[in-house]
């Protein structure tokens, strides 16, 4: 297969080809730490970024798709993604450390390879697998596969110059190059008639492999560009713009900006240019079809200028750029501009039917200093939920003529789709060209603030309305500019309005009306137009996502561009407030806006920032209708997002309240589960939440008969309600509680539990005279306060692992890292000043004083809350704790530890502005939450609180699970958790953490809902508190205290007992979960085998019978070297039990199976990445150990067990004693840790909801 190579110019060529991965290896990201990244995080690259990296690093091989390299569109698994006629390539996710690995999947890689190369249509000579950090080449031997380890690599590995496997794989696969000469002949010999079909998929990738080879080139010709000429100049202020306008750090990252966009353009151009060659607006072909070889040969020109013929044929049907366009200045190589040719030409563009731009667009979205500017590609299916929802929908046989308006237009999903409306609409047989041009240039309108995603939304467009350009310039007419503008959009609001909303007077009113200076002259008086229109039907789009402490320059930059975001601001705002907002303005009464958004503004309440918005939506608006996205990823590449789609309409004359319609999407179905008829995929299921979604909202036309339907199949997938809430009954400065149903048993709990929380409140004034206030609710905040737990200057610095401090009962020594380095003369004069020791390594470890211990509090997170009480298990260390610097002389041991990072620490607060030299040893201290601040401008220190006070405490990203932790022990956290404090009224803190618990205020949280994602406004302000009404209640309240506090005490006992010795149990409200052992903990420090000790490797070679089965009861069978593990499946061999799992086998004589199975169930549920080699370390439990271990956790379980229905009626009957009389009867039995929560949950029922005691208990 080789041919003459020079191996080091295609090993330069494929190290420049990893590093144009800017968008995922960059000097913040190296390429090792983006694979681990992908590993961590579970991420799946394999389309987005190792399948378009393999064609371009197969075009160094010299491998073209549709020449000798066929790239496969199907996607499940049934071909192999690339195949010669001499290999099959598969491209595997960096996520794969292991190709023996399943994930997510029923077959392993090697398992997927070795079925292809045995199947009839894919027999190749070798099978490679590619992940992006490493590729493995295979072939079958004797039936079996195997890795050839002479030719597979790293690409790591290469990048350190280690070519010795990568030089002998390219002398394998490389092959003679097809010539410059072959390349024009087969592009000016493609005739129309030999144009392909446009596959998406296999397309996009395509195209993203010639974004890279655009990028690398124009990367070239940057740096020689000469220092000084008129475009050498446009092109530096572009960069210089561009720096500014996305905030990046250094001028190289605005250069790589400005390369990454350009590349974008010049292939943009290039695809319209060729769309519109086959659509026959340009003729002849320029670029195939003997237009190019008339042009090369005929007129004996340059390819160069035949290329730019062609763009300037489509630039002469659509005046796009200014010749002063910097995108422009920069020429490709004759040798691009062929390959890029070479790759096109032979694609039909007249089957191109979907946003070619858009999908490659989102790829450059995927950058992390781009999200800093929250622009996220909108999927196709949501863009159309949301024209169909506000109800951009042609009427049957009629244009559609509405005006539309998307103010962060992007790359034009929202217009684009739009423009396709047009183009459906009028169907009665006739052409309409003229028509449907002067709906898109006259009645869409989009503004976008940066002028890359502006050009490629007008090429979008351009692109789209191919069909009907060539009717519209046979009839003689030209297009006229789009209504699209590179433009803030905070410009768009009309000087005249803003004076009627703030009475500010016209001449002292900021704004900014110039649009970028390369956009051409005549669109200008079509922007005045749109600043002074305010009619619109319809406002739609997707707008960025960015909160103020996120990006504070932009904020800071837009209050001073214009008096709108001004006079608008609050300092804990997000960026589409501003856009709902403009939103609003630019509508016509009746007119409706739809947008996506994140979702947690709708729950945000008082001092939260959302007050404006919130008002200004009441006072000119009705919320129409909410669609909940919390349980799909609308965007997979951010993380965490909870999304909705909302509709509002403006408030009009005849347009009246109602009550808002929800839509909430349930979870996608597994595969086997999924029952929704009309799947539109042909393989009746959804493979991910993105198709889930396309097809769901393919069936928008049927959610609004789910109102009255819901029982219907679809009504399965989307819960559909009217609200309990119109518009009219919202808040500015509350939650908006609109997610639980107007009618039906939810409502009637909803409105119990209000009902019971109020009381009528005597009070008297200065004057001494009684006043009532009548039906007043208490909430959280009338009696705690709540605040984050604290946060430091930087974790590594403050939190002590086991490895930086010993405890020998009451002897702490804490270690010093930089000791190592220093003289022995130099360690002794630091313990002639402190106590401590020097250890065997030549570390010191000082011994801290009482005051030093009494600062180490017990640092844990998020998963160590469980209701009611704290998993001691999640311990993370122990927390340097000085709220002040007040002890810094009494604590000499622990500011020297410190002292190792001060200059680290002083950094930092530098960077935060921070330092002071008021406060020189400020640098020892937390940087908050040692001292909060209450209402009442008194400060008070936490110091004793977190170190044996008794706490309620949540985890800040449960969503809304109400689960709220106790402990009176030492006990600290970080921002990840809210603590409650006590201020205000007074109350039993043991009452609230029992009433936050129960079941009643699970109900409540889930129907609500409560959001706890990163906010303790809803927790503060939203929950209403039950205060008992007479003396009866008021004796069940304190049987609810007692009963609470003996509940702690009890868990606090289980968690001393036998979380310790590594039993794992979970306390929820319907049950008990089985009690799980982490059993190396447990065994710790016994002396036992050890997996290895007992087993006995098998290779083919071996004869099983004559191996010493008594010495050896484990066989390991490992034929592809499986390393990484999970859950095994048995098979029963003989008097054997095997453990399966790919091609790893754990063959184990019937005496040993249990004591294997619970030491291999035990490991995987307790490591985060179970590992073979690992394996073989773990101890296995003899019978002695597992008899001990079984009959503690039986006793364990005995003290978790589920109660009997009579113990039920028993309590129930205590309860209802204790209104009805003022009657304790048999409550003093109840003592175990299910009867105590039982009671709870049954006490507050009986009280606020008592005809609704199944409802809740079984919610």
């Amino acid at each position: 297969m080789q041919s003459v190579m020079d191996i080091e110019k295609i090993k330069q060529q494929l190290t420049t080809l990893i590093y144009s991965q800017s968008n995922i290896i960059n000097e913040e990201q190296p390429f090792e730490k983006y694979v681990a990244k992908c590993r961590k995080n579970n991420i799946n690259n394999e389309e987005t970024v190792v399948q378009p990296f393999t064609i371009s690093f197969l075009k160094i091989l010299n491998y073209f798709n549709q020449h000798n390299l066929t790239i496969e569109e199907e996607q499940q698994g049934n071909k192999p993604d690339f195949y010669s006629d001499t290999f099959i390539l598969e491209c595997k996710s960096s996520r794969y450390d292991d190709f023996s690995k399943r994930v997510d999947r029923i077959e392993s890689p090697k398992e997927q390879l070795e079925r292809y190369l045995k199947s009839r249509e894919f027999q190749r000579e070798y099978g490679i697998l590619f992940s992006l950090d490493r590729l493995e080449v295979f072939k079958l031997v004797d039936g079996d596969l195997e890795k050839l380890d002479h030719l597979s690599f790293s690409l790591i590995n290469v990048l350190g110059n280690d070519i010795s496997n990568f030089e002998k794989f390219v002398n394998t696969f490389y092959v003679k190059p097809i010539s410059k000469d072959q390349k024009i002949k087969i592009i000016a010999e493609t005739e129309k008639e030999d144009l392909i079909t446009i596959e998406p998929k296999v397309f996009n990738k395509v195209l993203k492999s010639l974004i890279k080879d655009i990028s690398i080139e124009l990367q070239e010709k940057f740096i020689a560009l000469p220092k000084e000429n008129d475009e050498t100049r446009l092109i530096k202020s572009k960069v210089c713009h561009l720096k500014k306008q996305m905030d990046l750090s250094s001028t190289e990252e605005a250069e790589q900006e400005f390369i990454s966009q350009t590349s974008y353009i010049v292939l943009a151009r290039i695809l319209l240019t060729k769309c519109w060659e086959d659509m026959e607006l340009i003729k002849p072909p320029n670029t195939y079809n003997g237009g190019f070889k008339k042009y090369i040969q005929d007129y004996n020109e340059k390819i160069e200028e035949v290329y730019e013929k062609a763009l300037n044929k489509s630039q002469d049907i659509y005046y796009l750029f200014n010749p002063n366009n910097p995108y422009l200045l920069i020429d490709l190589s004759e040798d691009l501009i062929i390959d890029i040719l070479f790759d096109i030409c032979k694609y039909d563009f007249r089957t191109l039917d979907y946003d070619i731009l858009g999908y490659i667009y989102e790829d450059y979205l995927d950058i992390e200093h781009r999200k800093k500017f929250g622009q996220y590609y909108t999927p196709p299916s949501i863009v159309n939920l949301i024209l169909d929802r506000v109800g951009y929908v042609p009427e049957k046989n009629r244009f559609l003529t509405d005006d539309i308006l998307d103010p962060a237009s992007g790359s034009g999903t929202f217009l684009l789709n739009a423009v396709n409306r047009v183009l459906d609409s009028k169907q009665d047989g006739a052409e309409h060209p003229i028509k449907y041009k002067k709906q898109i240039e006259n009645h869409i309108y989009g503004s976008e603030l940066m002028l890359f995603p502006y050009l490629i939304s007008e090429i979008n467009i351009l692109i789209q309305i191919s069909p009907i350009l060539k009717d519209v310039i046979d009839q003689g007419r030209k297009l006229n500019v789009f209504h699209v503008f590179p433009n803030n959009s905070f410009n768009l609001v009309d000087k005249s309005l803003i004076t009627r909303l703030f009475d500010i007077e016209e001449d002292e009113i900021k704004g900014n009306k110039l649009m970028d200076p390369a956009v051409i002259e005549r669109k200008r008086p079509k922007l005045n137009e749109l600043q002074h229109k305010h009619d619109f039907k319809f406002v739609v789009g997707n707008p960025p996502y960015v909160a103020n402490d996120t990006n504070p320059e932009l904020f800071r930059e837009m209050r001073e561009l214009f008096t709108f975001c001004e006079e608008t601001y609050h300092n804990k705002m997000d960026l589409f407030y501003w856009f709902i907002i403009l939103g609003i303005l630019k509508l016509r009464e009746g007119g409706k806006l739809g947008f996506i958004t994140t979702r947690y503004w709708i729950d945000k309440g008082a001092k939260t920032g959302v007050e404006t918005l919130k008002e200004y939506i009441l006072n000119n608006c009705y919320l129409r209708e909410v669609i909940d996205l919390r349980n799909v990823t609308v965007f997979p590449s951010a993380t965490g997002q909870e999304n909705i789609v909302f509709v509002l309409q403006k408030i009009g004359d005849e347009i009246e309240d109602d009550f808002i319609s929800i839509f909430r999407i349930q979870p996608r179905p597994p595969k086997a589960d999924c029952t929704l008829t009309n799947c539109i995929f042909e393989k009746g299921f959804c493979k991910n939440d993105q198709e889930y979604l396309e097809c769901l909202c393919s069936r928008e036309s049927e959610w609004d008969k789910l109102l009255d339907n819901p029982n219907s199949n679809l009504g399965t997938y989307i819960k559909a309600f009217k609200s309990a809430r119109k518009t009219s009954d919202l808040n500015y400065n509350r939650s908006w509680d609109i997610f639980y149903p107007g009618e039906g048993f939810i409502k009637d709990i909803m409105d119990n539990i209000w009902k019971s929380c109020k009381r009528d409140i005597t009070k008297k004034d200065g004057l001494g005279i009684t006043h009532t206030e009548e039906d007043v609710i208490k909430f959280v905040n009338d009696f705690f306060i709540l605040r984050v737990g604290v946060m430091t200057t930087a974790d590594e610095y403050f939190v002590l692992n086991d490895s930086d401090l010993n405890i020998d009962n009451e002897r702490y020594l804490i270690k010093l890292q930089d000791s190592i380095s220093i003289s022995r003369s130099k360690k002794e004069e630091v313990l002639e000043e402190l106590d401590g020791v020097i250890d065997s390594e030549g570390y010191i470890w000082l011994e801290l004083n009482e005051i030093e211990k009494s600062r180490l509090i017990n640092l844990y997170k998020t998963p160590s809350v469980y209701r009611h009480g704290l998993n001691i298990s999640k311990y993370q260390g122990k927390l340097i704790f000085f709220e002040d610097e007040s002890l810094y002389h009494e604590c000499p041991s622990l500011v020297k530890y410190l002292e190792q990072f001060k200059e680290e620490i002083e950094q930092k607060l530098k960077d935060y502005d921070e330092l002071t030299p008021k406060r020189p040893n400020k640098w020892i201290t937390v940087r908050r939450g040692g001292i909060i601040r209450l209402p009442d401008y008194k400060d008070r220190n936490l110091y004793k609180y977190y170190q044996d006070k008794p706490k309620i405490f949540y985890n800040y990203r449960v969503g809304n699970d109400n689960i709220f932790g106790y402990t009176n022990n030492s006990m600290i956290a970080t921002t990840d958790m809210y603590f409650f404090h006590k201020f205000g009224e007074k109350i039993s803190i043991f009452y609230i953490l029992a009433y936050l618990n129960s079941k009643l205020i699970t109900f409540y949280f889930k129907e609500r809902p409560i959001e706890l994602m990163r906010q303790k406004t809803n927790v503060e302000n939203d929950i209403p508190i039950f205060i008992p009404r007479d003396d009866n209640e008021k004796l069940l309240k304190r049987y609810i205290i007692i009963k609470e506090r003996r509940l702690t005490k009890k868990l606090q006992l289980l968690e001393k007992l036998y979380r310790t010795r590594g039993f794992h149990f979970e306390i929820t409200q319907e049950r008990f979960k089985e009690v799980s052992i982490d059993l190396q903990k447990y065994m710790e420090n016994v002396s036992m085998h050890t997996f290895d000790d007992l087993s006995y490797k098998l290779s083919s070679n071996i004869d099983i019978e004559e191996i010493d089965r008594k010495n050896f009861p484990i066989f390991i069978s490992n034929r592809y070297g499986t390393e990484n593990i999970s859950s095994f499946q048995e098979k029963v061999h003989n008097s054997d039990v095997i453990f399966i799992y790919g091609s790893l086998e754990i063959q184990v004589n019937q005496k040993y199976y249990e004591n294997v199975r619970i030491m291999l169930e035990s490991y995987i549920d307790f490591t985060e990445s179970p590992k073979f080699s690992e394996l073989l370390s773990l101890k296995v439990p003899n019978e002695r150990v597992l008899e001990v271990y079984k009959i503690q956790k039986e006793r364990l379980e005995s003290k978790l067990t589920q109660i009997t229905a009579d113990d039920k009626l028993l309590i129930e009957s205590s309860i209802e004693s204790i209104l009805k009389n003022g009657l304790s009867g048999e409550i003093t039995k109840i003592n175990s840790i299910r009867e105590i929560l039982h009671f709870i949950d049954m006490a507050f029922i009986k009280m606020i909801a008592p005809d609704y005691k199944d409802h809740i208990l079984t919610y």
